[in-house]
């Protein structure tokens, strides 16, 4: 699958991961360059801020929206291990997944676009076409609040932490 893996903790491993998106979107030999610029899945409700990984390269990006439809159980992580996921969607009577490909989204020329901005025109387009609200949230924002909970730190209800 050719996967680039990336320690989110790790500035070598990210900034090894963006030449790798550049080395292999710039090279006819490699199929194109899939990335979640979320880090993660959410249960489709917000859509939280992207990683730049997938900016900072500058090239044209094709948008692709993935939705879960479900009826009785939502596939999306949450706060659920990963082996009550998989517990959960195989004894499911059919899991379903709707691919929807939005235009292609160019970085402006113009006024030089960084990253940041482009990551926010892009994050705007598929929250529009997702009919959901855009949220400064991260996916290390839910690590830590998880974590302080853990200890004791933070009360909350098991849905809160369902971004």
């Amino acid at each position: 699958m050719q996967v680039i893996y990336v320690d989110r903790f790790s500035p070598s491993s990210r900034k090894h991961a963006v030449n790798e998106i550049k080395r292999k979107a710039l090279c006819d030999e490699f199929p194109r360059v899939l990335l979640f610029p979320e880090g993660t899945t959410t249960n489709g409700r917000f859509l939280i801020s992207f990683q730049l990984g997938a900016f900072i390269p500058g090239f044209p990006i094709q948008p692709v929206v993935v939705r879960y439809p479900y009826v009785h159980f939502d596939q999306s992580w949450g706060y659920i291990s990963l082996g009550k996921l998989m517990f959960r969607m195989f004894t499911q009577f059919h899991n379903f997944m709707e691919v929807e490909y939005l235009p292609v989204i160019t970085p402006r020329k113009d006024n030089q676009e960084n990253a940041i901005h482009f990551a926010e025109r892009t994050s705007h387009v598929l929250a529009g076409a997702l009919n959901v609200l855009q949220t400064s949230h991260s996916y290390g924002d839910l690590m830590l609040l998880t974590k302080a909970a853990e200890l004791g730190l933070v009360i909350y209800h098991s849905s809160s932490l369902n971004i």
